[in-house]
């Protein structure tokens, strides 16, 4: 051994790595990652290339790019997931890699490792070195995969978009924490969320709220037993426009398997149901409701049988006593009750043609609607119309529907309601509108309506407004141009690859329509899983077999025709009525699609759609709308006979008028003559109790007859007080009438009723001095006033303190008095029947239904009228108008 070899060896000097890096023939370089906000490694930085490296890269020593950014290609080759896997093992690693895009012809042995926060490579440049036979195939293998990864790309793009085109929700998660790893627009859409937001994440980090639905659970089922899954109208909560909504879905959840065949992931696919199954809700409450209201009706007339049969008895009781009062009132009321009887027959008849016009309309699963008048005010609207309007009936009753829903201007319906006021029928297959509705329903604003406008006519066949029927057709019209849309990617979709074909069959089989392909030889070629349920046969079975075989030669008469035109090639839809078999009829909707390549038509695409309750809906609709011009036809016919009654009843005014002096002074006679009888009957009946033993009162048989007996002879007290009450008034008709002040009787009338302003908490406003006076006399006005304010307070509605405002103009020649509250109001039928003699209309407070009768017997022997303005729920206008 040398002796200099034992000594100490000498220091590298500080310039010795950089010059080895600069004298090495490999290239090397340095990088540190790009992390995103979730720390994945994105892209990877510069740091560091060798001269030899800077050579071989053709880059400058510091480059302002990025890996991805210098080689976007890396991504799609494999050489950046390399890097990447590279960097988080935390293990050496060596690829050979023939980089052919992006401007570069590169063939590079790479090794790699990570050093501390950063990647470290060395590579030699293959092009320097002959190539031996086995790096040239290596070099022609990675072409020909390069070219391969391309077409995959090519075909995995077309069917993406596909997917994204889908009128249905198709996601893929992959994953024990069920990461999305695709989602479509239509997810997206149902989701409420932006597109794409969330790729990557868990789903319940993106959807919170199906913590605890069950979602999750269903996803590990099929990922770890490989079973798919499906799902009829399961309902989820989705948070969505600031509110928690519930959408129901048909599903179905397939396994997804990796390289290895392990599943590992779970492809959906999805249809929203909810309007379905809100409709179908929809009609089992109203048919628990119908039952609901049955048993009520039942009850009602279990009540009203009871009482009829304690009515009898006391008739039974008092007929001797009525036997000798109508003998003598008999001749005199022969005419009146004649007249009266004739009239009363007939408006009975048209109310109860009215009536069932009435619920005609407002049972009818379709919407209807009655527009008055040249300004289309809104006389009637039903339930279905309101919906689809976005509205409440109540606040557009009575008010021109343009005014009400200024959102229908402008979107041409009034010219289509000028031309039915001309007397023209508008029908539309589906009339596209724009709504308000966003706050009313979970309705989409855009919609179409299949409907009809015709003009509605009175007695005498004058057109007075337009009625309106119809129902929504928006989810149809939406799913059909789904489904075309979906047309045009499934042509080109069904000529792909063996996996294109096999995961586009996954896709035909969850969706709801039948979708096959039929050859020149009208031949299935392709079928879905939709044909099992409508033909009871494997699709597979169907292959090869003429489509008269399978769907019957009923079914294919039906539509040869068309297959004669798509064969032809000519693209085409219909709607047909489809008798398959005795027991299974459908309406469907059809799309036929020519396949033409080459110039030649080698078959056609079909897809059914299930268009059976829309149909039977329009058909219900039709049927509905032949029985409403049945029935106007007869109300017609009723009203003509009405105005013929009319005439006879004029006839028969002027021979009553003589007579009602006469029956009136009678009435207040026999009242009289009868009051000496019933009070000594009432003493009978309370001595008869004094001298009976008290066992009486227990006794099953006598204290009912007794009770009942007292009862009728109260009633029979109060109607003889009212009789003599209403004589009065015929007596004072020829008194001369006096100017009397109206803030004096108002100031009397609020002292009078002030117990009761007081319990129920109501307020008076007085506005008379533009008339302060007006001609009646003082204790008729007052009786009327009384009236009137004591029915404001006691007919209130129930948490709203009674408010009264009291008014009076000059209108024209008259003065007009008004009484107005803000209570429980009348309807229109309750209207008619007000002023009629011992009338009730509610029966929650105590009183005879004499009061406003009288109030318009005093009024109109003052030379004035009486009115009401009311509405259900709101209130009522009572108008006096007097002579000035």
């Amino acid at each position: 051994m040398p002796a200099d070899s034992l000594l100490p060896p000498t220091a590298l000097p500080p310039s010795f790595l950089p010059t080895l890096l600069e004298l090495m023939p490999d290239g090397v370089v340095y990088y540190v990652p790009i992390l995103d906000a979730a720390g994945t490694v994105v892209d990877f930085r510069f740091i560091y290339l060798n001269p030899a490296a800077q050579r071989i890269l053709a880059l400058p020593s510091s480059p302002t790019t990025t890996y991805l950014g210098q080689w976007p290609s890396a991504a799609k080759t494999g050489a950046f997931d390399f890097l990447r896997d590279t960097f988080l093992s935390d293990a050496p690693a060596h690829r050979d890699e023939f980089y052919r895009a992006d401007g570069y012809d590169l063939f590079l042995r790479v090794q790699a490792r990570r050093l501390e926060e950063g990647l470290l490579l060395t590579f030699t440049d293959g092009n320097d070195q002959p190539r031996t036979t086995v790096e040239q195939a290596l070099r022609e293998s990675q072409a020909r995969e390069q070219a391969a990864r391309a077409e995959a790309e090519l075909h995995r793009g077309e069917l993406q978009r596909v997917f994204e085109l889908a009128p249905v929700a198709i996601a893929v998660y992959r994953g024990p924490s069920n990461l999305v790893e695709l989602a479509n627009t239509t997810t997206y859409e149902i989701w409420g969320l932006p597109y794409k937001q969330g790729l990557g994440q868990p789903l319940l980090d993106v959807l919170p709220e199906l913590v605890g639905q069950g979602f999750d659970t269903l996803l590990d089922q099929v990922r770890t037993t490989e079973e798919p899954y499906r799902g009829y109208g399961m309902p989820s909560h989705l948070q969505r426009n600031g509110r928690t909504e519930t959408v129901y879905w048909d599903f179905i959840y397939l396994p997804m398997y990796d390289a290895e065949g392990k599943a590992n992931g779970v492809l959906t696919v999805a249809s929203d149901v909810t309007a379905q199954v809100l409709a179908r809700q929809q009609i089992e409450e109203k048919e628990r409701q119908t039952n609901l209201l049955n048993e009520e009706l039942r009850a009602a007339n279990e009540e009203i049988l009871a009482n009829n049969a304690a009515m009898e008895r006391a008739q039974t009781e008092l007929r001797q006593l009525n036997e000798q009062l109508e003998a003598r009132v008999a001749e005199r009321t022969k005419e009146l009750h004649h007249a009266q009887t004739s009239e009363q027959q007939a408006r009975q008849r048209a109310e109860a043609q009215q009536q069932v016009l009435t619920n005609v309309f407002e049972q009818a699963p379709f919407a209807v609607i009655l527009l008055r008048g040249p300004e289309y005010v809104v006389e009637l609207i039903n339930e279905p119309s309101a919906v689809i309007l976005g509205t409440i009936r109540e606040k557009i009753q009575g008010r021109p529907i343009f005014e009400a829903l200024p959102t229908l201007r402008g979107q041409g319906l009034e010219d289509v309601y000028a031309q039915v006021y001309q007397g023209e029928t508008v029908v539309f297959e589906e009339l596209p509108l724009l709504f308000d509705r966003h706050h009313a329903s979970d309705l989409p604003d855009q919609g179409y309506v299949r409907a009809a406008y015709l003009p509605w006519r009175d007695a005498h066949g004058e057109i007075m407004g337009v009625m309106g029927v119809g129902y929504e057709v928006t989810a149809q019209v939406l799913a059909r141009q789904q489904v075309q849309a979906l047309n045009e990617n499934l042509t080109v979709a069904l000529q792909e690859t063996k996996l294109q074909r096999e995961q586009l069959r996954v896709l035909t089989d969850a969706l709801p329509v039948l979708i096959g392909y039929l050859d020149r030889e009208r031949r299935y070629q392709f079928a879905n899983e939709a044909y099992r349920a409508w033909f009871n046969r494997d699709p597979a079975a169907l292959l090869g077999q003429h489509v008269q075989e399978v769907v019957g030669e009923a079914a294919y008469a039906t539509t040869s025709r068309y297959m004669d035109r798509a064969l032809a090639g000519e693209r085409l839809h219909f709607e047909s009525r489809m008798v398959y078999r005795e027991d299974f009829i459908k309406y469907i909707h059809t799309d036929y699609i020519p396949d033409e390549r080459d110039g030649e038509v080698r078959g056609f695409y079909t897809l059914v759609t299930d268009i059976t309750e829309q149909a039977l809906a329009r058909h219900q609709m039709e049927n509905s709308q032949l029985q409403v011009q049945a029935l106007n036809e007869e109300l017609a016919a009723i009203n003509e006979e009405l105005t013929s009654t009319n005439e006879d009843l004029n006839e028969s005014n002027a021979r009553l008028t003589r007579t009602n002096a006469d029956l009136d002074n009678f009435i207040y006679t026999a009242s009289h003559d009868l009051k000496a009888p019933i009070t000594n009957i009432e003493g009978l009946l309370r001595l008869l109790e004094d001298v009976l033993p008290d066992t009486w009162r227990t006794d099953p048989v006598l204290a009912p007859v007794l009770t009942h007996m007292q009862e009728s002879v109260e009633r029979f007290t109060r109607t003889i007080a009212h009789l003599t009450e209403v004589s009065k008034l015929q007596l004072e008709f020829d008194h001369p009438a006096t100017s009397t002040a109206l803030a004096p009787i108002l100031h009397d009338v609020r002292q009078d009723l002030q117990p009761l302003f007081a319990e129920t908490g109501g307020q008076m406003t007085i506005d008379v001095y533009e008339c302060p006076t007006l001609v009646m006399s003082e204790k008729n006005l007052r009786s009327v006033l009384y009236n009137l304010v004591s029915n404001a307070l006691k007919y209130y509605r129930p948490g709203h303190a009674p408010q009264v405002h009291i008014s009076c103009t000059l209108e024209d020649d008259r003065r007009v008095l008004r009484v107005q509250d803000f209570g429980l109001g009348l309807a229109k039928a309750q209207q008619v029947k007000l002023f009629q003699l011992f009338q009730r209309l509610h029966t929650h407070v105590e009183g005879t239904g004499v009061g406003l009768y009288m109030v318009k017997k005093m009024v109109e022997n003052a030379g004035g009228t009486i009115t009401v303005q009311s509405r259900e729920g709101e209130g009522s206008t009572f108008t006096l108008s007097f002579p000035a």
